[in-house]
Protein backbone atom coordinates (compact mmCIF):
# COMPACT_ATOMS: atom_id res chain seq x y z
CA UNK A 1 0.00 0.00 0.00
CA UNK A 2 2.80 2.43 0.91
CA UNK A 3 4.57 1.64 -2.37
CA UNK A 4 1.40 2.41 -4.35
CA UNK A 5 1.03 5.72 -2.52
CA UNK A 6 4.67 6.59 -3.21
CA UNK A 7 4.30 5.78 -6.92
CA UNK A 8 1.06 7.77 -7.15
CA UNK A 9 2.65 10.74 -5.40
CA UNK A 10 5.67 10.58 -7.71
CA UNK A 11 3.42 10.54 -10.79
CA UNK A 12 1.41 13.49 -9.52
CA UNK A 13 4.60 15.41 -8.76
CA UNK A 14 5.99 14.64 -12.21
CA UNK A 15 2.76 15.75 -13.85
CA UNK A 16 2.82 18.98 -11.88
CA UNK A 17 6.44 19.67 -12.91
CA UNK A 18 5.69 18.99 -16.58
CA UNK A 19 2.55 21.15 -16.51
CA UNK A 20 4.40 23.98 -14.79
CA UNK A 21 7.17 23.79 -17.41
CA UNK A 22 4.69 24.43 -20.23
CA UNK A 23 3.22 27.76 -21.22
CA UNK A 24 0.52 28.86 -23.65
CA UNK A 25 0.61 31.75 -26.11
CA UNK A 26 -2.85 33.06 -27.03
CA UNK A 27 -3.79 35.62 -29.62
CA UNK A 28 -5.68 36.63 -32.74
CA UNK A 29 -4.53 37.19 -36.33
CA UNK A 30 -6.39 39.76 -38.46
CA UNK A 31 -5.84 41.90 -41.54
CA UNK A 32 -5.31 45.66 -41.33
CA UNK A 33 -9.09 46.21 -41.27
CA UNK A 34 -9.56 43.88 -38.31
CA UNK A 35 -11.04 40.97 -40.27
CA UNK A 36 -9.99 37.61 -38.78
CA UNK A 37 -7.66 35.40 -40.83
CA UNK A 38 -8.34 31.67 -40.44
CA UNK A 39 -5.63 29.16 -41.34
CA UNK A 40 -2.67 31.47 -40.67
CA UNK A 41 0.42 29.69 -39.41
CA UNK A 42 1.84 30.83 -36.06
CA UNK A 43 5.22 29.39 -35.18
CA UNK A 44 7.96 29.83 -32.63
CA UNK A 45 11.22 30.82 -34.35
CA UNK A 46 13.91 28.15 -34.35
CA UNK A 47 11.52 25.33 -33.41
CA UNK A 48 8.97 23.06 -35.06
CA UNK A 49 6.23 24.22 -32.70
CA UNK A 50 3.38 25.84 -34.63
CA UNK A 51 -0.39 26.06 -34.86
CA UNK A 52 -3.02 27.26 -37.38
CA UNK A 53 -5.54 29.93 -36.47
CA UNK A 54 -9.22 28.97 -36.07
CA UNK A 55 -12.14 30.31 -38.12
CA UNK A 56 -12.30 33.42 -35.93
CA UNK A 57 -8.55 34.04 -36.33
CA UNK A 58 -7.67 33.00 -32.76
CA UNK A 59 -4.86 30.64 -31.81
CA UNK A 60 -3.56 28.92 -28.71
CA UNK A 61 -0.03 27.57 -28.88
CA UNK A 62 1.28 25.48 -25.98
CA UNK A 63 5.05 25.29 -25.75
CA UNK A 64 7.70 23.96 -23.39
CA UNK A 65 9.17 27.38 -22.62
CA UNK A 66 7.99 30.98 -22.84
CA UNK A 67 8.99 32.32 -26.29
CA UNK A 68 9.98 35.93 -26.89
CA UNK A 69 8.71 36.11 -30.49
CA UNK A 70 6.34 34.37 -32.88
CA UNK A 71 6.38 34.34 -36.68
CA UNK A 72 3.06 34.51 -38.54
CA UNK A 73 2.55 33.46 -42.18
CA UNK A 74 -0.42 33.50 -44.54
CA UNK A 75 -0.58 33.28 -48.33
CA UNK A 76 -0.94 36.70 -49.92
CA UNK A 77 0.08 38.50 -46.71
CA UNK A 78 3.40 39.89 -45.55
CA UNK A 79 5.09 37.56 -43.02
CA UNK A 80 5.41 39.16 -39.61
CA UNK A 81 7.51 38.65 -36.48
CA UNK A 82 6.02 40.03 -33.27
CA UNK A 83 6.94 40.01 -29.59
CA UNK A 84 4.82 37.75 -27.40
CA UNK A 85 2.29 39.51 -25.15
CA UNK A 86 -0.82 38.31 -23.31
CA UNK A 87 -3.76 37.84 -25.71
CA UNK A 88 -1.64 39.31 -28.49
CA UNK A 89 -3.10 40.80 -31.67
CA UNK A 90 -1.19 40.30 -34.92
CA UNK A 91 -2.24 42.43 -37.91
CA UNK A 92 -1.01 41.29 -41.34
CA UNK A 93 -0.70 43.50 -44.41
CA UNK A 94 -1.41 42.34 -47.96
CA UNK A 95 1.61 41.58 -50.09
CA UNK A 96 2.01 44.05 -52.97
CA UNK A 97 4.82 44.82 -55.39
CA UNK A 98 5.67 47.80 -53.16
CA UNK A 99 6.12 45.96 -49.83
CA UNK A 100 7.11 42.48 -51.03
CA UNK A 101 10.52 41.61 -49.63
CA UNK A 102 12.83 39.70 -51.99
CA UNK A 103 13.36 36.12 -50.82
CA UNK A 104 15.97 35.07 -53.38
CA UNK A 105 19.03 36.58 -55.04
CA UNK A 106 18.37 37.75 -58.60
CA UNK A 107 20.82 38.65 -61.33
CA UNK A 108 19.98 41.65 -63.49
CA UNK A 109 21.15 43.41 -66.63
CA UNK A 110 20.16 46.94 -67.64
CA UNK A 111 20.81 49.07 -70.71
CA UNK A 112 22.19 52.52 -69.83
CA UNK A 113 22.03 55.86 -71.59
CA UNK A 114 24.19 58.73 -70.30
CA UNK A 115 24.04 62.40 -71.22
CA UNK A 116 27.39 64.02 -70.36
CA UNK A 117 27.60 67.74 -69.78
CA UNK A 118 29.24 70.05 -72.34
CA UNK A 119 27.01 68.67 -75.06
CA UNK A 120 28.08 66.08 -77.54
CA UNK A 121 26.63 62.68 -78.28
CA UNK A 122 25.06 60.59 -75.50
CA UNK A 123 26.94 57.55 -74.24
CA UNK A 124 25.46 54.07 -74.04
CA UNK A 125 26.35 51.00 -72.05
CA UNK A 126 25.16 48.39 -69.59
CA UNK A 127 25.09 47.56 -65.92
CA UNK A 128 24.98 44.03 -64.52
CA UNK A 129 24.74 42.79 -60.94
CA UNK A 130 22.90 40.75 -58.35
CA UNK A 131 20.41 41.93 -55.71
CA UNK A 132 18.32 40.79 -52.77
CA UNK A 133 18.02 43.06 -49.70
CA UNK A 134 21.41 44.38 -50.78
CA UNK A 135 23.55 43.70 -53.82
CA UNK A 136 26.47 44.60 -56.05
CA UNK A 137 26.88 45.80 -59.62
CA UNK A 138 29.27 46.84 -62.39
CA UNK A 139 28.47 49.59 -64.92
CA UNK A 140 30.13 50.78 -68.14
CA UNK A 141 29.18 53.48 -70.67
CA UNK A 142 30.94 54.59 -73.84
CA UNK A 143 30.78 57.01 -76.74
CA UNK A 144 33.60 57.45 -79.23
CA UNK A 145 36.61 59.33 -77.84
CA UNK A 146 37.85 61.80 -80.50
CA UNK A 147 41.48 61.66 -81.57
CA UNK A 148 43.35 64.94 -81.05
CA UNK A 149 46.72 66.24 -82.15
CA UNK A 150 46.87 69.33 -79.90
CA UNK A 151 45.79 70.44 -76.45
CA UNK A 152 44.51 73.83 -75.38
CA UNK A 153 43.88 75.24 -71.91
CA UNK A 154 42.51 78.69 -72.76
CA UNK A 155 39.49 78.80 -75.06
CA UNK A 156 39.87 82.52 -75.73
CA UNK A 157 43.14 81.78 -77.53
CA UNK A 158 41.83 78.56 -79.07
CA UNK A 159 38.62 79.98 -80.59
CA UNK A 160 40.21 82.11 -83.36
CA UNK A 161 41.94 79.00 -84.67
CA UNK A 162 38.82 76.80 -84.83
CA UNK A 163 36.15 76.24 -87.48
CA UNK A 164 33.47 76.24 -84.78
CA UNK A 165 32.96 72.47 -84.95
CA UNK A 166 33.12 70.49 -81.73
CA UNK A 167 32.88 66.81 -80.79
CA UNK A 168 33.18 64.93 -77.54
CA UNK A 169 33.33 61.42 -76.15
CA UNK A 170 32.98 59.69 -72.80
CA UNK A 171 34.22 56.44 -71.34
CA UNK A 172 33.29 55.45 -67.79
CA UNK A 173 33.02 52.35 -65.68
CA UNK A 174 32.24 51.79 -62.00
CA UNK A 175 31.65 49.00 -59.51
CA UNK A 176 29.74 49.31 -56.26
CA UNK A 177 27.10 48.13 -53.83
CA UNK A 178 23.33 48.45 -53.46
CA UNK A 179 21.01 48.50 -50.45
CA UNK A 180 17.21 48.20 -50.34
CA UNK A 181 15.47 51.21 -48.77
CA UNK A 182 12.57 49.30 -47.20
CA UNK A 183 10.62 49.38 -50.49
CA UNK A 184 11.39 48.55 -54.14
CA UNK A 185 13.95 51.38 -54.27
CA UNK A 186 17.65 50.52 -53.97
CA UNK A 187 20.38 53.09 -53.39
CA UNK A 188 23.58 52.38 -55.29
CA UNK A 189 27.02 53.84 -54.68
CA UNK A 190 30.17 52.95 -56.56
CA UNK A 191 33.67 54.01 -57.55
CA UNK A 192 35.34 53.88 -60.94
CA UNK A 193 37.15 55.65 -63.78
CA UNK A 194 35.95 58.30 -66.23
CA UNK A 195 37.51 59.75 -69.38
CA UNK A 196 35.80 62.74 -70.97
CA UNK A 197 37.31 64.45 -74.04
CA UNK A 198 35.99 67.64 -75.69
CA UNK A 199 37.71 68.64 -78.95
CA UNK A 200 37.46 71.52 -81.42
CA UNK A 201 38.33 71.36 -85.11
CA UNK A 202 41.20 73.65 -86.10
CA UNK A 203 41.46 75.55 -89.37
CA UNK A 204 43.83 72.93 -90.81
CA UNK A 205 41.31 70.13 -90.22
CA UNK A 206 43.00 68.67 -87.14
CA UNK A 207 41.37 68.49 -83.73
CA UNK A 208 42.51 70.11 -80.47
CA UNK A 209 41.57 68.86 -77.03
CA UNK A 210 40.08 71.57 -74.81
CA UNK A 211 41.40 70.64 -71.37
CA UNK A 212 39.02 72.77 -69.33
CA UNK A 213 36.03 70.61 -70.37
CA UNK A 214 37.96 67.33 -70.51
CA UNK A 215 38.74 64.92 -67.70
CA UNK A 216 40.51 61.65 -66.99
CA UNK A 217 40.50 60.13 -63.53
CA UNK A 218 38.47 58.87 -60.60
CA UNK A 219 34.66 59.02 -60.66
CA UNK A 220 31.84 58.35 -58.20
CA UNK A 221 28.58 56.71 -59.21
CA UNK A 222 25.43 57.42 -57.17
CA UNK A 223 21.83 56.64 -58.06
CA UNK A 224 18.58 54.78 -57.43
CA UNK A 225 17.14 51.57 -58.85
CA UNK A 226 13.41 50.81 -58.78
CA UNK A 227 12.19 47.23 -59.08
CA UNK A 228 8.85 47.12 -60.90
CA UNK A 229 7.36 43.76 -59.99
CA UNK A 230 9.38 40.57 -60.03
CA UNK A 231 11.52 41.16 -63.11
CA UNK A 232 11.60 44.67 -64.56
CA UNK A 233 13.64 47.57 -63.18
CA UNK A 234 14.53 51.15 -64.00
CA UNK A 235 17.44 53.17 -62.67
CA UNK A 236 18.94 56.61 -62.80
CA UNK A 237 21.83 58.50 -61.31
CA UNK A 238 24.99 60.41 -62.08
CA UNK A 239 28.66 59.69 -62.67
CA UNK A 240 30.81 62.50 -61.29
CA UNK A 241 34.54 63.06 -61.64
CA UNK A 242 36.73 64.62 -58.96
CA UNK A 243 36.89 67.56 -61.33
CA UNK A 244 33.35 68.88 -61.78
CA UNK A 245 32.47 66.69 -64.76
CA UNK A 246 29.06 64.99 -64.73
CA UNK A 247 27.36 62.28 -66.76
CA UNK A 248 23.71 61.78 -65.70
CA UNK A 249 22.28 58.43 -66.82
CA UNK A 250 19.03 56.47 -66.98
CA UNK A 251 18.39 52.82 -67.73
CA UNK A 252 15.91 49.98 -68.01
CA UNK A 253 16.59 46.34 -67.27
CA UNK A 254 15.43 42.83 -66.44
CA UNK A 255 16.15 40.62 -63.43
CA UNK A 256 16.15 36.83 -63.55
Amino acid sequence: MKKKRLVLSALLLLGTVVASAQTTVNGTVTDKKGNPIPGAKVEIPGTEESVLTDLDGTFSLTTSSMPEMVNVYYVGMQPKSQAVTPDMLVRLAKTTWWNKKPDTWQWFAALQGAFPESGGSPAFGMSVGCMKSYGFYAKAIFSGIPSTSHEWDDFTTLKPWTKGNRKSGTLAFAVGGMIRLGCPFYFNLGLGYMKRTVAWELSDGSWAKYNDNSYSGLCIDAGLTLRCGDHFLVNGGILTGTKIVHAPYIGIGYSF
